[in-house]
């Protein structure tokens, strides 16, 4: 998930520095700042020792990878969530999956929002998925 959210920092720099919308650049904005806030959430549980059993075997076979958000981008996130929330026993990461669940759905839907208000259709990449 880590390396997941680093895709969506870069992607918010890049769209803080291009973007023509307000809406966009402040969307922008929270692509860097929460992913960023969450990618430290992660690293600090992961150096706590946090998942042992099943949790701290994923994390030692490179889950944090795996586990460690653009609507595709947003729906990667979501879609990487159940697992974690399957499979893992730590309540902190279960909070950090629900969490980015929550926010991947809303900016998705705002962004969706946005492209049909401005250009007349839904982006072709859909909408929110069925986490």
């Amino acid at each position: 998930m880590i390396d997941h959210h680093q895709m969506a920092v870069d992607t918010g720099n890049v769209a803080q520095s291009r973007a023509q919308h307000p809406q966009i650049k402040s969307t922008a904005d929270n692509i860097v700042r929460t992913p960023t806030a969450e990618m430290n959430d992660l690293a600090d549980l992961k150096d706590d020792g946090a998942g042992t059993g099943s949790a701290g075997r994923e994390m030692d076979d490179g889950s944090w990878s795996r586990w460690t958000t653009t609507a595709p981008h947003h729906q990667g996130a979501i879609r990487m969530a159940p697992v974690e929330l399957a499979k893992c026993n730590d309540p902190r990461l279960k909070a950090v999956a629900r969490g980015i669940v929550a926010a991947q759905t809303k900016e998705i839907r705002q962004m969706d929002t946005w492209r049909t208000d401005w250009y007349g259709e839904p982006s072709p990449a859909g909408g929110v998925l069925a986490a």
